[in-house]
């Protein structure tokens, strides 16, 4: 599914508190590092090379429909969290822990992103209904 249609999706999320929306907006950056850390890891790249059409979700377009992505961007996400961050995901993490993952995990998936990380402040800040 491409971003554009998440968005559209999250706009249906209701009156949240300030700090409801605070901790969705953290739990995109944190699903986001993950997904970019995990983006070359050989089993992301073998399904990327089985399904070509399944785009990073910081790249523009998205063609591929939504189970196929789901698979994709879920199996490079949950091999970067289980292998590089092997603790309870529901665990606290402060903001400059989070900061230095976001960081961690684009140096490992996508180091020639240029602004990669503020781009996926300003997605999860958009998701989150913070924009």
């Amino acid at each position: 599914m491409p971003a554009g249609q998440v968005f559209a999706l999250s706009k249906g999320i209701g009156d949240l508190s300030p700090a409801t929306r605070r901790e969705i907006e953290r739990a995109c950056v944190d699903t986001l590092a993950v997904l970019c850390a995990g983006w070359n890891e050989p089993i992301a790249r073998a399904l990327r090379e089985t399904y070509p059409h399944v785009r990073a979700p910081w790249k523009i377009g998205n063609p591929s429909d939504a189970e196929t992505t789901a698979l994709t961007w879920g199996t490079a996400a949950a091999r970067a969290s289980i292998e590089a961050y092997p603790g309870s995901p529901a665990a606290p993490i402060t903001d400059t822990e989070l900061k230095d993952k976001l960081s961690d995990c684009i140096a490992m998936g996508a180091p020639n992103e240029r602004d990669l990380a503020a781009r996926f402040r300003s997605m999860a800040k958009q998701f989150a209904g913070n924009a």
